[in-house]
């Protein structure tokens, strides 16, 4: 485990230094979280989350968390699968649209734009929101499974979270 975590830290550290190194900045991939809140929250053994404009009823991005721990086949499915210029994780990219990821070979994200909010439709933007996960700290946990709301400790911070 500790090579895993060696290595995870020098791939975040490459991913940084090339997004430092890119001129265009945030662009149209840039994501202000203070311009999002969550909608509907749902915990079942996984968590599924809205996540709306500010003060709006418009749906921009919506996600599910889950641990897969005792999964083994949807751990197995990310072998071999990157997204190296988006996230240092094995990720399942379909461009402009989603990106999955696995954190930690055990924490699957798997976030959506919203079809009908063309401004998150966009890989980049995707990409900043999977960002303000606590990555680390869910590389790090090795305690027991975590379902339903257990899981919210491992989400976005934003406003709307009950």
């Amino acid at each position: 485990m500790p090579h895993f975590k060696k290595t995870s830290g020098i791939l975040l550290l490459v991913f940084f230094f090339t997004m430092g190194c890119n001129s265009s900045g945030g662009g149209s991939g840039s994501v202000d979280l203070d311009d999002l809140e969550y909608g509907r929250v749902s915990a079942y053994s996984f968590l599924q989350a809205d996540v709306m404009e500010a003060g709006t009823e418009k749906r921009v991005i919506w996600f599910q968390l889950f641990d897969q721990v005792d999964d083994q086949k949807t751990i197995d499915s990310y072998k071999g699968r990157s997204a190296p210029e988006l996230l240092p994780y094995p990720a399942k990219v379909a461009k402009d649209m989603h990106i999955w990821i696995l954190v930690g070979n055990r924490f699957e994200i798997r976030l959506i734009g919203d079809s009908k909010a063309p401004a998150y439709r966009n890989s980049e933007k995707l990409r900043d929101f999977i960002l303000a996960f606590p990555l680390d700290e869910m590389e790090d946990y090795s305690g027991p499974k975590v379902e339903k709301d257990g899981l919210k400790q491992f989400i976005p911070k934003l406003a709307g979270l009950k």
